[in-house]
């Protein structure tokens, strides 16, 4: 590897602009001597685009405008395509409620010491408790999908036991040689995007590491039970999307075992919190998935949503 290669980070904004400045705040004080920062804005509302291109007038940010919500997915897929056309050999995918260390950039570049290695996570800590870890990367279980934060709730200082499988997409980077234009499968949108990538490294021949001391603090907890419609609807249907792509023989059947429990858990959570208007959602997460499982397009059916009040139509 050579001396400080160029990196490129992408942040995606989507009507967080208070988060999305802190976030920046940080960025710009990494001692890393070369590298860039594309700030994706999802078609956010108030011209947040407009206000973070007059905030931040520095050489080192720039900011992508879309003209529709792309998602976690296409947001960074955007900012991926133009930091490798830009010639960034290295990208790092950041989530905006995030504040980082100086050294970040040093610390996951250290990690590309072998040619089989793909993609390096970072250190995810607690925001409000900073030597509390969230996680150092996850485990997937292959046998049926289900997913473990690693060293969640220990402290910062603690050793790592479990190696991962999986970085945390909240903070990772890439070698960019090792990919084509995008990153991310789009139809994922958000939720699970992150697994699909590191099990195509891992069916690629490719490793995934972590960055024990390239710390990072998210402002959102990873146990969090809030629930809300679209959340329900996309981590219910993705799963499904993600056993499709990767499940095989007998993992097909555990897989849809394990769906179906989790489909019993999220109606217990949904009725424990009397938010009886996410069902719909989770059924037409429940049912697009099981659609896709079966290699079924979803978007052939037809479906009404309102806020607070749903109707299901299949067509």
């Amino acid at each position: 590897m050579k001396s400080n290669p160029k990196i490129g980070i992408i942040v995606v904004n989507w009507n967080g602009f208070s988060d999305t400045c802190e976030c920046l705040e940080s960025l710009l004080r990494l001692n890393y001597p070369n590298y860039k920062i594309f700030v994706v804005d999802n078609n956010s509302e108030n011209k947040e685009a407009d206000s973070l291109e007059k905030k931040f007038r520095n050489e080192k940010v720039e900011i992508i405008k879309n003209n529709t919500n792309l998602g976690y997915c296409g947001g960074n897929n955007i900012g991926f395509a133009r930091a490798k056309a830009d010639g960034f050999e290295y990208t790092v995918i950041l989530n905006n409620d995030t504040v980082v260390e100086e050294n970040l950039l040093n610390s996951l570049i250290a990690k590309f010491d072998d040619d089989d290695i793909y993609a390096v996570g970072a250190t995810i800590v607690e925001y409000s408790d900073r030597n509390t870890i969230q996680s150092r990367g996850m485990l997937i279980n292959k046998s049926n999908f289900t997913t473990q934060f690693i060293d969640h709730h220990k402290k910062v200082n603690s050793e790592q036991i479990d190696v991962a499988n999986s970085v945390s997409g909240c903070c990772f980077m890439v070698d960019n040689d090792k990919f084509d234009k995008e990153l991310f499968d789009e139809r994922f949108f958000c939720y699970y995007e992150e697994n699909d990538l590191c099990l195509t490294i891992i069916e690629r021949g490719g490793r995934i590491s972590i960055a024990k001391d390239a710390l990072v603090y998210h402002k959102v907890a990873i146990s969090s039970n809030k629930l809300s419609g679209f959340s329900e609807y996309q981590m219910t249907k993705n799963i499904f999307l993600l056993q499709r792509k990767h499940a095989k023989g007998f993992q097909k059947i555990l897989s849809f075992l394990r769906d179906f429990k989790d489909f019993l858990y999220r109606i217990k959570l949904m009725l424990k919190h009397k938010q009886l208007w996410i069902g719909p959602h989770i059924i037409r997460g429940y049912c697009h998935g099981l659609l896709i499982f079966m290699g079924v397009n979803p978007n052939k059916f037809r479906y009404k949503l309102s806020s607070r009040k749903t109707r299901l139509f299949f067509l």
